[in-house]
């Protein structure tokens, strides 16, 4: 995974990779930040990335278990997973590459965003992207032990850039248990901080179903909120609390969603027509 790791960061510095570089400039990322999450491309080819490792002495059978070429019994010649894509490397809690994410350049893609296939060493269900990171940076001074889960990788990395470091998200899907209770390994107050459009308040409501049932009850810390965020209010238990007109306490291993004025501020330069900023959070 490392010699890919390296191979996409190479491409990305090719005549090939000068669309991705253009596009990862127009979205406001320095040189510095692209180097720190190693950032890459993977070139619009079926078999450049196999070809490379197999140079290298890579088998066969290693590549197709590490994700990186699709094959199968159906499959006569494996190929490259990932083509003409921004990589973005997955790391462990031991911040050791086990898989990548990748960003389509062409318009046509099937699928805007793809993760690497489950493997032996990646379960996308049980890793946050961002994960040691942003763990290390909770247990610092600045972070003030808390975590912050945003909706995908390039809100994570601008958050980064901005001076926010704490921050984790989930791998292009819902939040699931695993990861909530990664979360709440790191922090008895996890922050999720997703878009206030209707998918980022879908997301919000998802990952409050899936918590309120799992939350400890006698844990009863308070959780900032927005108060002019709408938060989830078609649940009783939301409801009740009258969460979206006020803040109020919640307990602590139920994590609150929050339109963040400064999360706004500091991923504006990447995503364009973000809706408004919401006022009033101490966040």
């Amino acid at each position: 995974m490392e010699m890919a790791t390296q191979f996409f960061q190479d491409q990305l510095q090719t005549a090939n990779g000068a669309k991705a570089r253009a596009y990862l400039r127009e979205r406001g990322l320095t040189g510095r930040t692209i180097e720190t999450f190693r950032l890459g491309f993977a070139p619009d080819s079926r078999n450049a990335l196999k070809e490379f490792l197999a140079g290298k002495g890579v088998g066969k059978e290693q590549i197709e278990a590490c994700g990186l070429v699709v094959h199968g019994p159906d499959v006569p010649v494996s190929y490259d997973r990932f083509r003409d894509r921004i990589m973005f490397p997955i790391l462990s809690s031991r911040e050791k590459v086990i898989a990548f994410g990748g960003r389509a350049m062409s318009p046509d893609a099937p699928a805007k965003y793809l993760n690497s296939n489950e493997t032996e060493l990646f379960h996308k269900g049980n890793v946050l992207f961002n994960f040691a990171r942003a763990r290390r940076a909770s247990q610092g001074a600045d972070g003030a032990g808390t975590i912050i889960a945003v909706e995908g990788y390039m809100d994570v990395i601008a958050l980064h850039q901005a001076g926010i470091e704490n921050a984790v998200a989930p791998l292009g899907t819902a939040l699931t248990e695993n990861q909530l209770d990664l979360l709440w390994k790191m922090t008895p107050q996890p922050v999720l901080c997703f878009d206030g459009d209707g998918a980022g308040i879908r997301a919000a409501n998802r990952a409050v179903d899936l918590a309120l049932p799992i939350s400890n009850p006698d844990d009863q810390s308070a959780l900032p909120c927005c108060p002019t965020a709408r938060t989830r209010t078609t649940s009783s238990a939301m409801t009740d609390a009258n969460l979206s007109t006020r803040c109020s306490p919640m307990p602590a291993r139920s994590p609150k969603w929050c339109g963040c004025a400064k999360f706004r501020a500091a991923h504006s330069t990447h995503r364009k027509n973000a809706p408004n900023s919401k006022p009033g959070c101490g966040r």
